[in-house]
């Protein structure tokens, strides 16, 4: 998977893609990773593939395609 994360739709920062072996064996997030941004504390939604994860983060409302 070589697919690149686009900057937080909130805040602008710069996204990381998150293993939550910790949680489960497969689960996987997005978050912005910038401090002060909102998403920080935010609702995060789990996936079970990465490419599913980084898809999901990667839809914006206004992105034509």
């Amino acid at each position: 998977m070589n697919e690149k994360l686009e900057a937080c739709p909130f805040c602008g920062g710069e996204a990381k893609l998150l293993d939550l072996k910790l949680y489960a064996p497969h689960f996987y997030v997005v978050r912005c990773i910038t401090d002060s941004c909102c998403m920080r504390q935010g609702h995060v939604v789990e996936f079970l593939s990465k490419e599913k994860a980084v898809k999901a983060w990667n839809c914006r409302a206004d992105k034509q395609e």
